[in-house]
């Protein structure tokens, strides 16, 4: 591992591959840069969005940890 923490969103992947980077014939040149940052890197964060989004389900599949955060004092409401 060389550096300690990265931080992973929707954004910097877009700003990175273009918005064409959740489609299926990139998904192995993704795949593959992610797995290079989680060698490169202590931690690896993935920022989820707040709908279920292809970044989402791609945040979810590479975790090893999942942490969810709400904020405590509004209602939980079930998302789809």
């Amino acid at each position: 591992f060389q550096g300690p923490t990265l931080h992973l969103t929707q954004q910097l992947i877009i700003d990175r591959f273009g918005v064409s980077a959740f489609e299926s014939i990139n998904d192995y040149r993704l795949s593959a840069w992610l797995g290079q940052q989680e060698e490169l890197h202590r931690i690896v964060v993935y920022q989820c969005d707040k709908q279920l989004t292809p970044w989402t389900k791609r945040s979810l599949r590479q975790a090893d940890c999942i942490l969810i955060v709400g904020i405590g004092w509004k209602e939980a409401v079930k998302g789809s």
